[in-house]
């Protein structure tokens, strides 16, 4: 997932920034409403959440926790392009999106990093999408494990987080247990303590 230098963020823009504590349940801002703020995560999470007629509901893009930013591409936009919910009571520090593009236009330094982190949440972004047109359940879980291990190793605790999974999925809980059900039938996966072993 895409960090930030949350310590530099502190240091540099501190008496710029707002941070306030916010409940599970609230949010912070509403798809299609003008672009004021871009959001910093020091705790909890907050859901980025894309609504469409064809979606029918919400599809969950990506969750922002402790270190992430939000909307962070939308420094160059006019209108937020999702909604935030807290998914998680956090603290969230905004920043004015005229301030970090005054950043940008004077540290080339700062720019490059910016720019890096936004690159790689549009790589991210990318395979997640692509995960979502893997129709089988099993078949798209599988695939996103073995991403997952590529840079975290093959181990994964799953306790209290099937509802986290099923939303990056766009699953649900019932739909993951079965799969992964087959999967341990399968030999693909082992589950133990809340564990799950991608073999």
């Amino acid at each position: 997932m895409t960090y930030y230098d949350m310590d530099h963020i502190k240091t540099y823009f501190g008496s710029l920034s707002q941070t306030r504590k916010v409940e599970k349940g609230s949010i912070l801002f509403l798809q299609g409403q003008p672009v004021d703020l871009i959001y910093f995560i020091d705790s909890g999470r907050v859901a980025a959440e894309s609504y469409s007629e064809e979606t029918e509901g919400s599809l969950v893009l990506y969750h922002a926790t402790a270190g992430m930013a939000l909307a962070e591409e939308h420094i160059f936009l006019e209108h937020y392009g999702y909604s935030a919910t807290v998914k998680k009571n956090a603290e969230v520090r905004s920043l004015k999106k005229s301030v970090i593009q005054k950043r940008l236009a004077k540290d080339p330094a700062y720019a490059s990093h910016f720019m890096s982190c936004l690159a790689t949440r549009y790589g991210e972004l990318r395979i997640l999408c692509n995960f979502l047109t893997i129709r089988r359940a099993e078949d798209r879980i599988l695939a996103y494990l073995k991403w997952r291990a590529s840079k975290e190793g093959s181990t994964f605790n799953l306790q209290g987080r099937l509802g986290l999974l099923g939303e990056t999925l766009n699953l649900t809980k019932e739909s993951i247990y079965r799969a992964m059900k087959r999967l341990e039938q399968h030999g693909d996966i082992t589950r133990t303590d809340g564990f799950i072993i991608l073999q």
